[in-house]
This record gives structure tokens, sequence and C-alpha cells, in this order.
């Protein structure tokens, strides 16, 4: 775990509910509050409670983080949140009548960080269906919500008007670690799946190295799973490509990025046969990503050849997000 996650599970003791998704602790607010349009930015120090980290209303980039959270359990059903998005300027829309229409309603939309700038386009993908409606023309808020409904990891976000109705702050807090390029953030390293142009082990390892980085290492069970979970919601790997990764054999078995080969998940595990006894360094480890009939079940390694073309999991450094605090 890296030490944002665990002081966000810290923080879930003390605030209503918190949890760390993709590498951003979010923590919801028990108390109520209610501000105008004008003290919208204001809310942002009500995000200043973890010392040496970045806090700020959260940021939502798209629709695969906002599932994310609703099935990290933290937010309330029929509850209504904050984030850092608000419409500014708000389009006159006096012509017709006060209430913004079609595309109008969409224009403007934006997040912003604690330090009242804009870092992003509020994704139309995360808004509810048939939001924003601008009923009101001061509806220029933001305001995040899940629903009541068989999928359970339904919702988005609404405009609304904070001097209406007063809601509970979301808050974000950021490591000081940051990937770019694709990578994402899970402990202290950046990792990307390339399953777009599947390739060989040494063709893959070329491919890692120009990136800044090599094949990836696996060191525990928990590792394994974020990886899984990552490589089939997020990157969408086919499920009949395992994903090949670091561990290669050449006398013995050993990582590329020279990290201690300490960790195994072999498909003989699960009591389905041994891997093949090894006498040259042609083959490495592979991760299987989902299972079809007969073949390994998810988060098992299994033994491909150097030259199958697969695809596979690049690690590399993480650059600084900003200074520590």
């Amino acid at each position: 775990d890296t030490v944002l996650e665990k002081k966000c599970m810290g923080l879930k003791r003390e605030y209503e509910n918190a949890a760390y998704v993709n590498g951003v602790c979010l923590v919801a607010l028990r108390e109520v509050e209610k501000v105008s349009h004008a003290k919208w930015p204001e809310l942002h120090k009500k995000c200043i409670m973890l010392n040496g980290y970045r806090g700020a209303l959260a940021n939502i980039p798209d629709r695969p983080f906002l599932v994310r959270m609703f099935k990290s359990g933290l937010l309330k059903i029929k509850t209504q949140y904050y984030i850092g998005a608000r419409q500014d300027p708000i389009p006159d829309c006096s012509n017709v009548g006060g209430s913004c229409q079609g595309e109008d309603q969409l224009k403007n939309w934006f997040f912003f960080d604690e330090a009242g700038k804009k870092i992003g386009n509020v994704s139309k993908d995360i808004w509810n269906n048939q939001e924003p409606n601008n009923q009101d023309p001061s509806e220029s808020i933001a305001v995040l919500e899940r629903f009541i409904c068989l999928d359970s990891y339904m919702g988005g976000i609404n405009d609304a008007n904070p001097d209406k109705s007063g809601y509970q702050p979301l808050c974000q807090f950021t490591d000081y670690l940051a990937c770019t390029n694709g990578y994402i953030l899970i402990r202290d390293r950046c990792y990307k799946v390339i399953n777009t142009e599947p390739k060989s082990a040494v063709a893959a390892k070329t491919v890692c190295e120009n990136e800044g980085g090599t094949l990836a290492s696996i060191h525990d069970d928990a590792m394994n799973a974020i990886i899984i979970d990552y490589s089939r919601n997020e990157v969408k790997t086919p499920v009949d490509k395992p994903i090949r990764f670091g561990l290669g054999y050449g006398d013995s078995w050993a990582n590329d990025d020279a990290t201690p080969a300490d960790f195994f998940r072999w498909w003989d595990q699960a009591g389905c046969g041994v891997p093949t006894p090894f006498k040259s360094g042609n083959v490495r480890a592979a991760l299987v990503v989902s299972a079809k009939a007969r073949n390994p079940d998810p988060s098992y390694w299994i033994v491909a050849n150097d030259n199958d073309a697969l695809p596979f999991l690049c690690q590399k450094s993480p650059t600084k997000a900003y200074d520590s605090a």
C-alpha cells in the first residue's frame, strides 16, 4: 500500500467515508454545506485535513473512474455531494427565457483546483441522463449522486443551485507521485498494459525500455489482483490473450527489473498441472486476465514462449506531482 492509501483508510474512521481509487484518496465529509455561487471556491478549504498532501474538491475525469468510485462504496445512495466542477462563465440565455437549452447547457463546465485554476473540462459521459437541464439560470455548480437501481454502479452529476440546497463536500487528495502517457500509479510505480499491438518478448521489452521502463515485476497477491482488475476493466484486454510481464527463465526465474523473484502464482497452485521444466531461457511468465473453458482461472500465471505475440505490462518510475507541503 502507498502511504496515502494507508492515511486514506485512517480518514475513513474520522469522516463519513473514504476510499482509495486510482491513486487518489476520496473523502466524503459529514457536514452539509450551503454556499452561494460566489462563495463556492471556499469549499476547497474544507478539504485541508491531511498534512503533506494536496486537498481539493473531487475531480472526476471520466466514466470508468466514476464507476470505480461507486464500486468502492464511498457514496451513499440518494445523497448529493459537491465536487470541484462549476459553470464559469454562466452563458447568457436571456433570449430563450433565461433557461439554457441543448448544447448551451453544456458550455463552460470546468473542474477547478484549490487555487481557482481551471484544470479540465467536465466530460459529457459523467452527466446523469438529461443533465444538465439548467431549469434555473443559477444552477451553476455540479453535484454528484448515486442512484437506487438494479445496477448499483449507476449515477453521475447534476447541475444544482447551491443557494437553494446544501450538500456534502467530496474531497480528494493526490499523491506526491504522478504517471503520464497512459500509465497508472500503483503503489510507487507506474504501470501500463499495452494490448493494441501484441508483441514477442524481445519486442515488448524494447517498447518498455523506449518508454523509460522495463517489463513489469509482480511481487504479491494484492499487486496481482490490482493488475487483473486494471487489465480487465480499464484497458479491456482480450480474454484469450494472457499478459506477458518481466519474469523470465534463464538458469532460474528472474525479473527484468533486477528485483527478487520472490512471488509466484502458477496455474499448478490451483491443482491444474506443473509448469513445463525449463532448460533454456526462451520462456516467460504470462498473467491470465479472464478465463474461458478449460483455460486457467483469472489471476494465475502460465508459461508463454518468447516468440508468442502477446499483450504486455510495462512499468517505470513516477515523476513528482508537486512539491510536498
